[in-house]
């Protein structure tokens, strides 16, 4: 069961780029909830256990592909120099509490009502979601999709190495925004 959702998240993670250059991000998130209602909705109504194994292929989207736009999500939106901080926390939020919550909310229905029907709850739920979803951005398309694609580079402060600068000292950092050093103006 781990090498199929192993095997399909490594295959998602090589072309995760590809896929999200070319449908876009939004329909990405709305495509990734579609996925977690079919792979939800199957464990509900799978009888056999073999079944089990096409259900964890879904693993292309729910962890392959979201694990990609979260990052680019996140570095799309972030200031310049707090990719990484964003990328952290967002991932933080997602894996972290979501999950906490998760748990939280799964216990209370696996305890007070039938185990399968925990999968067929959260199967409403995500599908529900992605219709929202869906007709948020879908119906709101007044907004420029460049807006939300990653930015080149942009994090990337510049670094200049001064001619007399020894190799065994750290080079100056020039913030692009102001182009000064240590409080004084520098030209390039």
């Amino acid at each position: 069961m781990s090498l199929t959702s192993a095997t399909a998240e490594v295959m998602a993670l090589f072309i995760a780029a590809r896929m999200l250059k070319l449908l876009g991000m939004n329909t990405c998130s709305v495509i990734i909830l579609i996925a977690f209602a079919i792979r939800f909705a199957g464990y509900y109504l799978i009888r056999r256990p073999y079944f089990l194994l096409f259900m964890e292929t879904m693993h292309y989207f729910n962890f392959g592909i979201l694990y990609v736009l979260i990052a680019q999500k996140a570095d799309a939106i972030a200031p310049p120099g707090l990719a990484g901080t964003l990328q952290g926390v967002v991932y933080g939020v997602s894996f972290g509490l979501g999950r906490g919550v998760g748990l939280i909310a799964s216990s209370f229905i696996y305890t007070r009502l039938q185990s399968r029907l925990l999968f067929l709850i959260f199967a409403i739920f995500d599908a529900v979601a992605a219709i929202f979803y869906g007709l948020y951005f879908f119906l709101r398309k007044t907004e420029t999709t460049t807006s939300l694609q990653p930015k080149n580079n942009i994090n990337i402060p510049k670094i200049v190495i001064e001619p007399e600068t020894n190799i065994n000292e750290e080079p100056l950092l020039i913030s692009p925004s102001t182009n000064t050093v240590d409080g004084k103006d520098f030209e390039h």
